[in-house]
């Protein structure tokens, strides 16, 4: 990617921007690619995690990866346990009764940008960075809860996965690959690696059972401001997931359902006011794009 024309302007904790990306988004008619949506998402990282970790913002890339290709990799037992270390998340599925006292409070909150490339086939080699249309799906796991007694504590999961799907195109829609992304990390984080059911298809096998609540979303106003819209929802679900946890205790986040629907009503509720606070998305995209380059700009002077 790098050449003369084209130099690396910044590498920040492994995201990298070169010159075409910053075009990118100073172009106001130009859909982002997965360099722009990655480093926002560590930016968005390090604003909403100040206070303890909450929120786990995955780069696309690495959802492009286990979309297409973990059905496919020898090595995919040892990869789903790489991932779940990085993402700070204790399987569900096999519980360790040792688990320290911290991590069986902490709530898996996965903020997930879902491509409609990741639709494509198992071992699709169409390139990282393609497709047309992003959205944003968020992945919601309660804690362990506990209960102890005389002799020892058990540790035990209050729910399956819950799945909020962001999506600003109904006529672009990202439900198949939502529902695809979905299924993987289900798989990843309940140390599953087959799948219950065999889909027709692009699919590539999906558990039937996943639901996938597709949420009240603003509708982008053209064909490019996809990406805009996922990165508004991205940092919604970021900061409703600081609010939440901040008022909430433990005893309140253990009930999965009322939880669920808290979140989604609260990141519906935040979208929308911060579209109204910008006096509607195009202006709205116009300024978030405007906090993107700034932010860039920012790390190359110092």
């Amino acid at each position: 990617m790098y050449s003369s024309s084209n130099p690396l302007l910044v590498n920040y904790h492994d995201a990298c921007m070169y010159q075409s990306d910053l075009d990118i988004v100073l172009s106001s008619k130009a859909w982002l690619n997965d360099a722009v949506i990655h480093f926002r998402m560590i930016k968005l990282a390090q604003r909403h995690n100040k206070v303890n970790g909450l929120a786990t913002f995955l780069d696309p890339s690495i959802v492009t990866f286990f979309a297409r290709y973990l059905d496919l990799d020898d090595d995919g037992d040892n990869i789903m346990a790489d991932l779940r270390k990085t993402w700070k998340f204790h399987p569900i599925s096999n519980p360790d009764n040792n688990i320290t006292t911290e991590l069986s409070k902490r709530w898996f909150c996965g903020i997930v940008p879902v491509n409609d490339s990741h639709a494509d086939p198992p071992g699709s080699m169409a390139k990282i960075g393609g497709g047309t249309h992003w959205s944003l799906l968020l992945v919601i796991i309660p804690p362990y809860t506990t209960t102890t007694n005389t002799t020892a504590m058990t540790v035990t999961s209050t729910t399956a996965p819950s799945f909020l799907h962001f999506d600003s195109s109904p006529i672009m829609s990202n439900s198949t690959a939502a529902r695809i992304v979905a299924d993987k990390m289900h798989r990843i984080l309940l140390d599953d690696r087959r799948c219950s059911v065999s889909c027709e298809g692009n699919s590539g096998g999906c558990n039937e059972n996943i639901h996938v609540i597709e949420c009240h979303t603003p509708n982008q106003v053209n064909g490019y401001d996809c990406g805009i819209h996922t990165l508004l929802a991205a940092d919604a679900a970021g900061a409703v997931a600081v609010e939440m946890t901040m008022m909430m205790t433990l005893k309140d986040l253990a009930f999965g359902g009322y939880f669920v629907d808290v979140m989604r009503e609260k990141v519906e509720a935040y979208l929308h006011h911060m579209v109204n606070d910008h006096r509607g998305p195009s202006r709205m995209a116009r300024e978030l794009r405007t906090e993107i380059v700034s932010d860039v700009r920012s790390l190359i002077t110092d």
